[in-house]
């Protein structure tokens, strides 16, 4: 098994530990090579996930706990709907940071300056690898 391997299991199961059964539990996301991970949840870090991931840095680790302003089933239904809404729109979900959502686009079949999409939340469009942030609406 290859170190990046090793690393990688390792930091999923930071994960699992400091999200625990946490209520409001958003999503995470990790750097192998830094050996950090980042955890978010809706509006309020639990005191619970706070104390584990101090654990998890003593063994490290770098965990960052953050929060965001939806929860996951908002950002999930808004991708769906975006989806459904948006011709353009071929695929759809949570940005990186849990605090809006990422429109992927095929910018061959519809130039990134006819694309119109209509949301309550922050939005970037995704083409080709290359992410342009639009504001909302």
């Amino acid at each position: 098994m290859s170190p990046d391997w090793r690393r990688q299991g390792r930091l999923s199961a930071v994960i699992e530990r400091v999200r625990g059964r946490s209520a409001g539990f958003v999503g995470a996301r990790m750097d192998v090579a830094a050996s950090a991970v980042w955890l978010y949840w809706h509006r309020e870090v639990p005191p619970e996930a706070a104390e584990r991931a101090r654990a998890e840095a003593d063994g490290g680790v770098v965990v960052e706990l953050r929060t965001t302003p939806y929860a996951l089933d908002e950002l999930t239904a808004e991708a769906a709907r975006v989806l459904r809404t948006c011709p353009a729109a071929v695929s759809a979900g949570p940005n990186r940071d849990y605090d809006g959502l990422r429109i992927g686009v095929n910018a061959s079949e519809t130039p990134l300056d006819a694309v119109r999409v209509e949301s309550r939340m922050p939005v970037e469009l995704m083409a080709r690898g290359r992410i342009i942030p639009i504001r909302r609406g």
